[in-house]
């Protein structure tokens, strides 16, 4: 509704495009959920570490809203710290320490392999659905102006190399293409309704087949999906595969995520959930950078790469050992 508008307001300092626009009903999002946070109470586990008197009366208030009965009749009349975390070092010194105590089991025996399956498990599957998320409207826009100005028929990557083989003279000046074709709408409406309908399914699934034959499956078949992808010349079905395949790779990601939480035990689930959130991250900043200088000289050989990685592993879940 916004993009596709070609008006522009003169602001003086800027011009007022669609495309900011855009960018500023994105925000809404987020400053909705900054707002929401303010009714939330403070962690009780927070307040009692900061010997804070007020951890019980949230306790209590959360007691009121989860069982609609009295705050008053809380059964519990005190909390106090843990005698490891009671008798730790006070500041920096405490922190630290805390943070080794939590971490360094993570790489010992029993949960070394766990962790690196997890941590390596969601670094691959950010490294693909972050950047083809991000790339995707990218990749399609060239299809479409390929499409709009040449009817020869050539596959995926030909299309995608195109706009930059066309200008091979550097001395040429190229006025920035701010023109966005429908074509870039249709993937995101595609992502828009399956992530979360495949996240759904994904629920009801789990309770009828082993989580890790799923994921093996659909990583199996966003690896043939993505081989695919570099064999097609029509741009519909290039697009239906480009999308399809992400939605996949959320769900693996997903039951990844569940799977750590339950293998870990409570002592130390909290950070080997943050180190497979730093592992996704770096996957997704890798995968970015690896697309930014490949897409337009060595596509092939991108995509080549990402269908060979999935396939690779896609045995990798079967290395969890889990109770069932």
């Amino acid at each position: 509704l916004t993009l596709g508008d070609e008006w522009e307001i003169d602001l003086y300092l800027l011009n007022f495009t669609p495309w900011r626009l855009f960018y500023m009903l994105c925000c809404l999002p987020s400053l909705l959920s900054a707002s929401l946070l303010l009714l939330i109470p403070e962690s009780p586990k927070f307040l009692l570490a900061t010997n804070n008197e007020d951890a019980l009366k949230v306790l209590r208030k959360i007691y009121s809203y989860n069982t609609g009965n009295e705050a008053e009749s809380y059964p519990v009349q005190s909390v106090t710290k843990d005698a490891d975390e009671a008798n730790s070092p006070e500041g920096a010194a405490g922190i630290l320490r805390h943070i080794l105590d939590q971490t360094m089991p993570l790489f010992k025996s029993p949960h070394l392999r766990n962790t690196i399956l997890c941590t390596m498990l969601s670094f691959i599957f950010f490294l693909c659905h972050d950047t083809m998320l991000l790339w995707l409207p990218e990749i399609t826009n060239r299809m479409a102006f390929y499409d709009d100005s040449s009817q020869q028929p050539v596959c995926f990557c030909e299309k995608v190399e195109s706009e930059i083989d066309s200008q091979t003279n550097a001395s040429i000046n190229v006025t920035c293409q701010d023109v966005v074709q429908d074509d870039v709408f249709i993937p995101n409406i595609i992502l828009g309704v399956g992530h979360p309908t495949a996240l759904l399914v994904g629920s009801f699934l789990v309770r009828l087949v082993d989580r890790r034959l799923i994921m093996a499956i659909f990583m199996t078949l966003c690896s043939l999906m993505v081989l695919l992808i570099t064999l097609m010349s029509t741009s519909l079905p290039i697009t239906l595969l480009l999308t399809t395949f992400p939605i996949l790779l959320s769900v693996c990601n997903s039951m990844t995520s569940s799977i750590t939480i339950e293998i870990f035990p409570a002592c130390i689930r909290a950070m080997a959930v943050a180190l497979m959130i730093i592992s996704s991250r770096l996957g997704s900043v890798i995968g970015t950078y690896l697309f930014s200088q490949m897409i337009d000289s060595h596509c092939l050989l991108l995509f080549n790469l990402l269908s060979l990685v999935l396939f690779l592993l896609a045995a990798l879940p079967f290395r969890f050992e889990l109770k069932s």
